[in-house]
């Protein structure tokens, strides 16, 4: 074995933890049984695909040793004094050796040769060492042995594996669940989108780009050549030998589809590159940019723009975790061949079991994207702002607003093309929410859980704070000041000495509408605070400003349908430069 500190040990174990997270259930025994008999979880509603092999090494999860009181776990005694550390821990530190360690380790008892045959500590080890060099061969650890001993015989790596008898590992039986788990039906049932056909540009802005709400285009591609011609043979006769990004190596398309077709893990490798226009141009020329995404500010940086188109090739179950789009910019996405499943949340609304850290530079979410459906999908059906959902197909474009969580599954082998882009409604910020760092608001709005102090509050969270771009607003208001907290602002007061104050809480016509709709939204009743009619504060609230300022409201609401009229007028290069003179700009 190779030598470590264990300072360095330690600080890479919490790097390769900080951003995904297992969450391990203990399963039931008919669902262990479903392991060596391939059958149909009914209670659960889970369904093993068929061409499923049982787990390689025959772990099951830790709740069927609770229902056998007279087995004990053949983990721990195989792993010794290393048993009190946790499965995901110990993977880690395994992840540090090379292949030989790992194959001499195997040797020393029937749990280290679980652990030790883990596939993805083998497929790192391909990555890491073969880059995109390889051929699979089933599996990970054959193809890295076929690439490092072409003498040898792979065939003798057989993918049943050597079968050890009462070892429960929840961490480790997951992952073998999440690799063969059917998409569960509930899962697909949910389909809210607004779907369009033909609309026009200007529709689109309105009522889509501007409100920055999810839409799925029907028909805008329908005279794509890519929609014609792009399958397996024309795509790998017309690239040849050019490599493409997949993960952290670059891999011709032939080998590609080679590895897709036999892969059955957790998290595919999934064909995403930034450069395939420009390293086979003919790709580049058998699409175009739908017309209602044609605006797009970035291209005045030329060559100097980020990142902003890809193409996508994928297995089933390969697909995106939650994420929001990079440069506060929106997207779209083309299914070319095969179908896709949208997940997406609001700017607002941070989806369940996915920890953003403060700043937004993190997230910490589930290792897999089946796992995320297991685990936290259930609980959107309780919520009040449910996700937008829905299965894109091949023809078909979605639009992902701005600043929009959102996760994607493919439900078969998929090719697709997705674009980032800034629009002159781009320029125009949106309102959505800024948490500070510890606090952590419901979904809706309802409760919010914070430090139980606000000492407490400048010990552990403020000093995160120095580091953000978007740093909070601070002062120390003293006697005779006044501060003035805008609406939706998040704020904590302390006092620096003994003081004594007036605060006031006001509507203005300024705020009027949006007070008017807060009081609208169903749960308005929860949120609402200080008077005892909670229920009826909107309808009361808009009579009696209505008999003391007549046609007041409607008036406000005209101002503002003019305000978003005059937007929609002036593109954001209209308005900072002389048209009539010759000066460049954008239009429909």
């Amino acid at each position: 074995m190779r030598s470590f500190g264990m300072r360095n040990l330690l600080s890479r174990v919490n790097r390769k933890t900080k951003k995904r997270f297992r969450n391990c259930t203990s399963l039931t025994k008919e669902l262990s049984r479903l392991v060596e008999q391939q059958e149909e979880v009914t209670d659960e509603g889970f369904s093993i695909k068929s061409s499923a092999p049982s787990h390689t090494h025959g772990v099951q999860p830790l709740g069927n040793l609770y229902l056998n009181p007279s087995s004990t776990n053949s983990r721990d005694t195989g792993l010794g004094n290393l048993h009190t550390l946790s499965d995901e821990l110990l993977l880690d530190i395994l992840g540090f050796l090379d292949s030989t360690s790992l194959g001499v380790l195997a040797t020393v008892s029937k749990s280290f040769y679980v652990f030790t045959n883990h596939e993805p500590l083998w497929r790192n080890l391909v990555l890491e060492n073969l880059l995109g060099g390889f051929h699979y061969k089933g599996s990970w650890k054959s193809t890295y042995v076929a690439a490092s001993f072409p003498s040898f015989d792979t065939s003798t790596i057989a993918l049943g594996g050597f079968k050890v008898r009462d070892f429960y590992s929840d961490y480790l039986f997951q992952s073998w669940l999440c690799a063969n788990l059917e998409m569960k039906p509930e899962w697909l049932e949910r389909d809210n989108v607004v779907r369009k056909r033909g609309i026009s540009i200007q529709e689109f802005v309105l009522n889509f780009e501007e409100p920055n709400k999810p839409v799925l285009l029907e028909g805008c591609i329908d005279n794509w050549g890519a929609l014609r011609n792009w399958d397996r043979d024309y795509l790998v006769r017309l690239c040849g030998d050019v490599r493409f990004s997949v993960g952290p190596v670059e891999m011709k398309l032939r080998d590609y589809f080679g590895y897709s077709d036999q892969v059955r893990e957790e998290r595919p490798l999934y064909l995403f590159d930034p450069k395939f226009a420009e390293k086979v141009p003919k790709l580049g020329d058998e699409y175009e940019v739908p017309v209602y995404f044609r605006e797009d500010l970035f291209g005045v940086l030329g060559n100097e723009r980020p990142d902003y188109r890809w193409i996508i090739i994928g297995p089933a179950g390969s697909g995106s975790s939650f994420h929001v789009d990079p440069n506060s910019t929106s997207a779209w996405n083309a299914v070319i061949k095969g179908s896709k499943k949208w997940v997406l949340f609001p700017p607002d609304v941070i989806p369940p079991g996915v920890h953003p850290s403060p700043d937004g530079a993190e997230v910490a979410s589930p290792v897999s994207i089946i796992e995320w459906f297991m685990n936290f999908y259930g609980a959107t059906k309780d919520w009040k702002k449910k996700p937008i959902e829905c299965i894109c197909k091949a023809g078909e474009v979605i639009f992902v607003p701005s600043g929009w969580w959102h996760l994607v599954i493919n439900l078969e082998e998929s090719i697709a093309i997705t674009q980032n882009y800034v629009s002159s409604w781009s320029c125009f910020p949106l309102s959505c929410s800024c948490f500070p760092p510890g606090v952590h608001p419901s979904p809706d709005g309802a409760e919010v859980a914070s430090p139980v102090s606000i000492i407490e509050w400048f010990m552990n969270f403020y000093g995160a704070t120095k580091d953000w771009k978007k740093k909070p607003i601070e002062c120390i208001c003293k006697a005779g000041e006044v501060i003035f907290v805008p609406s939706g602002w998040w704020h904590l007061v302390i006092n620096l000495e003994e003081s004594i104050a007036i605060t006031q809480n006001y509507v203005s016509r300024r705020n009027l509408l949006s007070v008017l709709d807060f009081l609208k939204r169903p749960n308005a009743s929860t949120l609402v605070s200080g008077t005892r009619d909670r229920v009826n504060l909107h309808d009361n609230f808009k009579n009696a400003i209505e008999a003391s300022f007549p046609g007041e409201i409607d008036e406000l609401t005209r101002k503002e349908e003019e305000r978003k009229i005059q937007q929609r007028k002036l593109s954001f290069w209209d308005s900072v430069t002389d048209a009539n003179v010759g000066a460049f700009k954008f239009s429909f």
